[in-house]
């Protein structure tokens, strides 16, 4: 697929926007990395000086505690896994009234990783309340060339086909997705990048970048190798690196979370914080300066 494709965005996707909330969230060191975005750089101030001036920043994180508060309390109450029948929608009760060793497994561990049920969908919320938007992606297992499509239900739990596991995707990293006539999502493309180092004796100057396209049949993934200062040309050819059909068709193995504008807390509370950024720091510049007074001399004035 060619490299402009896969690098192409949705008119609804807002980096900037994105990577701002989460500064603003996170805080700290990674605030102030960004802090020249930010602070906001009066009209001719010399070069020397802002400099000094985003050195000497600090960043007094109001908007992160507030959004882990509401989290802290709407998961007060742990959560619990309500088992229905597929066939009648009969209530079969709680993981600890059916037997079944995917379920009671699947709540002490539901990423694979050893992250419990209660844990990973409160830090899904938190992103919910920073970037409106949240996904986790239904990991299943993965069906070789060599094997069939199930073509049952049944046959997908014979096969142990069902033993999913849950993956965290943020917003800022679904670039691209479209949506059918029911505003379901049809399919989505998940992008990311790093750098390289293949061993100790090698140097870190290269960079991979690769697309994740979800659909309701199969999972494609473009893999692309290439030195830092050189990007592809927009007609390059994006090699695909695998093509792993899914092993329940027909749905897309993705779950958006999304909440309302009212709810979206940090889209609320940005503005404010940053404005409380720009002067604390304004306030602390005027009264570091104060100290440093210098004294100057007035001519007598030359009479006309």
């Amino acid at each position: 697929m060619k490299y402009v494709r896969l690098m192409e965005e949705n008119p609804a996707y807002n980096r900037a926007l994105l990577q701002k909330y989460a500064d603003i969230y996170e805080g700290g060191q990674q605030f102030l990395q960004n802090a020249s975005r930010y602070l906001v750089r009066p009209y001719r101030q010399p070069e020397e000086i802002w400099k000094e001036r985003l050195r000497r920043a600090y960043f007094i994180d109001y908007a992160g505690n507030i959004v882990d508060y509401f989290a802290s309390a709407l998961f007060s109450k742990h959560p619990t896994i309500q088992i229905r029948r597929r066939s009648t929608g009969e209530e079969i009760g709680g993981i600890s009234d059916y037997d079944d060793p995917f379920w009671s497994g699947f709540w002490t561990d539901c990423d694979d990783c050893g992250t419990d049920f209660q844990t990973f969908f409160q830090a899904r919320f938190v992103r919910m309340l920073i970037d409106e938007t949240a996904y986790i992606l239904i990991q299943q297992p993965s069906l070789s060339q060599e094997e069939d499509l199930p073509v049952s239900q049944r046959e997908v739990l014979e096969r142990g086909l069902n033993r999913s596991y849950l993956i965290p995707i943020d917003a800022i990293e679904v670039i691209d997705w479209d949506r059918n006539d029911r505003d379901e999502l049809h399919w989505m493309n998940i992008y990311c990048c790093h750098a390289l180092r293949p061993s100790i004796d090698s140097a870190r100057d290269k960079m991979r970048q690769e697309w994740t396209v979800i659909d309701r049949e199969r999972t494609r993934i473009f893999e692309a190798e290439h030195p830092h200062d050189k990007m592809p040309e927009d007609d390059a050819e994006v090699p695909l690196a695998e093509d792993i059909p899914h092993s329940n068709p027909g749905r897309l193995p993705v779950i958006e979370l999304r909440i309302s504008k009212g709810l979206w807390v940090l889209n609320k509370i940005a503005s404010l914080q940053l404005e409380h950024f720009n002067q604390t720091n304004a306030t602390s510049w005027a009264r570091y300066m104060s100290h440093f007074a210098m004294m100057w001399v007035r001519s007598k004035k030359t009479p006309q």
